[in-house]
């Protein structure tokens, strides 16, 4: 296990040490809240890059062989191999 300084602002020190009550206040609620946060922020940094991947595909204006039906086949489901 590591160990790291932080220096953080009042106020974000009173914030994570707010967090970390609500997990019972018991020692290591500080590490067990800095840690889920991590997890958090993970996974929304890979929610924006594949969101922005999904951009750069759409704005590249790329034909992925899907082609063009109208809402009729859909329903029919001739679109799909349906009857």
């Amino acid at each position: 296990m590591g160990q790291i300084l932080l220096s953080l602002s009042e106020k974000g020190e009173n914030r994570l040490r707010t967090l970390a009550e609500l997990k019972g206040g018991k020692k290591g609620s500080l590490s067990e809240t800095v840690e889920q946060a991590l997890e958090v922020f993970e996974r929304e940094m890979s929610r924006e890059e594949a969101w922005k991947r999904a951009k750069i595909l759409a704005d590249a204006d790329i034909d992925l062989g899907v082609g063009k039906f109208d809402r009729k086949e859909l329903y029919k489901g001739k679109r799909f191999g349906g009857h």
